[in-house]
């Protein structure tokens, strides 16, 4: 009787191990946790996210966003010069004027 009680609690036991490995399994390799991009596009429109399964950007989004801030600072630095070239000229023409 003794024996049969243990060998029910160790077949429980081993049961309970086994059905925590299966979801511990199931979680780590889901869609979500290994950050599949197809999970992350809407279903009613492909160039909207769903926020809950966002992980982050594509590379060729990543590159885009770079190329645009360089972008961003070489039409600044080129704005300053025309500006700083404008500003010179203006100087020019009032040291003539005097």
């Amino acid at each position: 009787m003794a024996q049969a009680k243990r060998d029910r609690e160790n077949a429980w036991r081993n049961d309970q191990q086994a059905q925590n490995k299966f979801e511990l399994d199931a979680t780590n390799n889901s869609n979500i946790m290994t950050e599949n991009f197809a999970t992350t596009a809407s279903k009613l429109a492909d160039h909207r996210y769903v926020p809950y399964h966002f992980k982050q950007l594509r590379p060729d989004q990543i590159a885009e966003i770079e190329a645009t801030r360089a972008q961003q600072v070489r039409d600044n630095k080129a704005a300053k010069a025309f500006a700083a070239e404008e500003d010179a000229s203006w100087a020019a023409q009032q040291a003539a004027n005097n």
